[in-house]
């Protein structure tokens, strides 16, 4: 299985710099699992994005609040991916990009 980490413990608003996933299974055109986990504590609005030319993203994945402490949706993988906190006052959040080889 192999792992591409968007961010880890951000606590945050901000975007993270975009990765190029390119490790088989994590590739462009391919389907991943896109993870978002949350802190019991998490106010805020944390997105996985993709775009295909870095500079246009579009949503793939979005927790709001601690409602979804683990949530994992089934992602076409873009050029660019990158995770997105677009609201923040409390707790961290995680995302990454899973693969089975």
């Amino acid at each position: 299985m192999n792992v591409e980490i968007l961010t880890e413990g951000l606590a945050a608003i901000g975007m993270q710099a975009a990765v190029q996933p390119n490790q088989t299974p994590i590739i462009k055109g391919r389907e991943s699992v896109a993870q978002i986990m949350v802190s019991p504590n998490f106010n805020g609005t944390i997105e996985i994005e993709g775009s295909d030319d870095g500079v246009a993203y579009t949503a793939l994945v979005t927790v709001v609040g601690a409602n979804q402490p683990n949530k994992m949706a089934k992602v076409a993988v873009r050029t660019y991916m990158r995770a997105n906190m677009t609201a923040w006052t409390a707790g961290s959040a995680s995302a990454y990009l899973v693969g089975a080889a």
